[in-house]
C-alpha cells in the first residue's frame, strides 16, 4: 500500500511538473478574441481613475456586436465603456467584474442574453478556461465558494489551461489558423467590435432558443445577482438599468419575452427596464453570424433605438 502510494505521488509530481513547464514555455496568446479583456479592463480603469461619471455597457457578446459606443457617448455625454465579450463567462462573472466601479453620477446599463436571464449559475465552462489565461485577473470574478472549491477549481483550471495550450501549438504546427472575426483586434478603444467582415450577413439559424425556457421563469440566481449590483450602485449615487437584447426574428418568442418581462418588472429591484423587447427583433439580415451579432447596419440602428429609449431615464 505504502508503494503504491509512493508510486501516485511520483506520478502526480511529474505530471505537475509537465504542466507548470508547459505554462512557463507556452506563453498566452494575447492576440486571441478573448484577450481583449484587458483592453476593457485597461479603459474602465482609466474611467475609474479620471473620477469623472461614466457609462459601462455590461452583456455577452450581444452587446460587444452590437452597441455602437461613440454614438452613446455623443448621445449621452459620458464617456463610455463596452465591457461585452461573451455569454459563456456567465453573468456573476460580469457583474463581479464592475460590482467595485459605481461611483455616483455613472450609468450602468445591463445587457443579458435571454440565456443568462434562465440559467442557474453553474460550474465554469470551456470560455472562462480560455479566458484566465489571457486574462488572470478573472479568477477573483469566478464564483468558487468554500475553500476546497476554490482549489478544486484553481487544479481543473491549470489543466484546462495546460490543454488549451498543447492543442493551440499544435494547430498552428499543423499550419491550421483562426480566420474570422474573433480576435483581439478587433475591438475598438470603446470596447466595442469592428471589422469590416459585419458589414454583410451571413447569418443562419443557430441552435440557440428561445423557446426552450418556454414555461419557466428567469433564475432565482439572476434576480438575486441583479438586485445586489443595483442595491451598491444606489448606495453610491449611481444608476442601473436593464437593456433587453436586440435577437433575430428567426429566434425570437414572443411568449417567453412577455413572461420575462413581467417576472422582472415584479422581482427586480431598484433597476428599471428600459426597453420593451418585441421592439428588438430585426430581420435576420442585421445578423452577422448569430441571432444576437448585429451587423455594421443592426448596430447603428440598435444604438439610435437604444438612445432613443434611455433619454427619458436619464432626461430625469
Amino acid at each position: 500500500m505504502i508503494k503504491l502510494l509512493i508510486r501516485l505521488g511520483v506520478v502526480l509530481g511529474v505530471v505537475a511538473v509537465l504542466c507548470l513547464a508547459i505554462l512557463k514555455v507556452i506563453p498566452a496568446n494575447q492576440q486571441a478574441y478573448l484577450a481583449g479583456l484587458n483592453d476593457k479592463q485597461a479603459r474602465i480603469d482609466s474611467l475609474q481613475a479620471s473620477g469623472q461619471p461614466k457609462m459601462v455597457l455590461v452583456g455577452g457578446s450581444n452587446v460587444a456586436f452590437g452597441i455602437h459606443s461613440g454614438m452613446m457617448e455623443d448621445a449621452f455625454g459620458l464617456p463610455v465603456v463596452n465591457m461585452a465579450i461573451h455569454a459563456g463567462l456567465r453573468y456573476e462573472y460580469m457583474i463581479n467584474q464592475i460590482m467595485d466601479y459605481p461611483s455616483q453620477g455613472d450609468v450602468f446599463l445591463i445587457f443579458p442574453e435571454y440565456s443568462q436571464m434562465y440559467d442557474p449559475i453553474s460550474d465554469a465552462g470551456p470560455i472562462i478556461y480560455q479566458s484566465l489565461d489571457v486574462f488572470p485577473q478573472g479568477f477573483q470574478y469566478v464564483h468558487q465558494g468554500n475553500a476546497y472549491q476554490q482549489l478544486k477549481f484553481r487544479a481543473t483550471a491549470t489543466a484546462e489551461i495546460v490543454q488549451l495550450k498543447v492543442k493551440t501549438t499544435l494547430g498552428k504546427l499543423a499550419g491550421m489558423s483562426a480566420g474570422n472575426a474573433y480576435k483581439r483586434k478587433v475591438f475598438d478603444r470603446y470596447g466595442d467590435i469592428w471589422t469590416p467582415l459585419t458589414l454583410e450577413s451571413r447569418y443562419k439559424a443557430d441552435d440557440k432558443h428561445m423557446d426552450r425556457n418556454a414555461g419557466k421563469l428567469p433564475s432565482e440566481d439572476f434576480i438575486r445577482i441583479t438586485n445586489a449590483f443595483a442595491e451598491k450602485a444606489a448606495a453610491v449615487g449611481a444608476e442601473a438599468y436593464l437593456v433587453y437584447p436586440a435577437i433575430a426574428e428567426a429566434k425570437f418568442d414572443a411568449e417567453v419575452a412577455r413572461v420575462t418581462r413581467e417576472d422582472l418588472r415584479n422581482r427586480l429591484q431598484g433597476i428599471e427596464m428600459v426597453n420593451n423587447p418585441a421592439d428588438y427583433v430585426y430581420p435576420n439580415t442585421l445578423f452577422f453570424d448569430t441571432k444576437y451579432h448585429t451587423t455594421q447596419d443592426g448596430r447603428v440602428r440598435r444604438t439610435e433605438q437604444t438612445i432613443g429609449d434611455l433619454r427619458p431615464f436619464l432626461a430625469r
